[in-house]
């Protein structure tokens, strides 16, 4: 033809032509799931604070041995407001894809019981114990559901590990 460049080559490929890997990962890009959970507002937070003041306690007790005293509220609040979305996010993935439900419950269920029987990993400071738990279950929930959207995996790790913190498999030692 001739408004083609004379260099011009028609390439075909069949599958073979790519790795197994490189199939796999543009069908999980093509369905990235992404589920949109809006922040708790301040009044479902402090309904759910005023019927939760034991899990707070935990919080403020363990917090306090990784933050300062004038950012140990914000710290609390903060793991409150995760700890609801992911709660959130949990529920909306029961109704919107339960067999993704499912595999994040195995999962996230499994860094618990590891967390429980063997204690945290990451050293022996508060911080560092605390970006290893959340390093960890993010690796965690990342090989369930490599298709979950970085967004929500984030809402699922943060809230996981207030929940960890309120309910007391996560604790940190006493700093000196």
């Amino acid at each position: 033809m001739p408004y083609l460049d004379p260099d011009f080559e028609v390439l075909i490929h069949d599958q073979a032509f790519f790795g197994a890997d490189a199939l796999t990962l543009n069908i999980a890009l093509l369905s990235v799931i992404k589920l949109k959970i809006p922040e708790p507002t301040d009044p479902q937070i402090s309904s759910w604070e005023a019927g939760s003041q034991n899990l707070l306690s935990n919080a403020r007790t363990k917090l306090a041995k990784r933050t300062t005293a004038e950012k140990l509220q914000a710290a609390v609040s903060d793991a409150a407001r995760f700890h609801l979305q992911c709660a959130a996010l949990m529920d909306a993935l029961r109704s919107e894809a339960p067999d993704l439900h499912d595999k994040l419950s195995t999962a996230i269920a499994s860094r618990r019981r590891q967390l429980e029987f063997a204690g945290p990993s990451g050293g022996s400071t508060p911080n560092g114990i605390l970006n290893t738990e959340i390093a960890n279950l993010k690796d965690a929930i990342k090989d369930a559901a490599p298709n979950l959207s970085p967004e929500n995996v984030d809402q699922l790790v943060f809230g996981t590990v207030s929940e960890w913190i309120m309910q007391c498999p996560l604790d940190f030692p006493n700093v000196q």
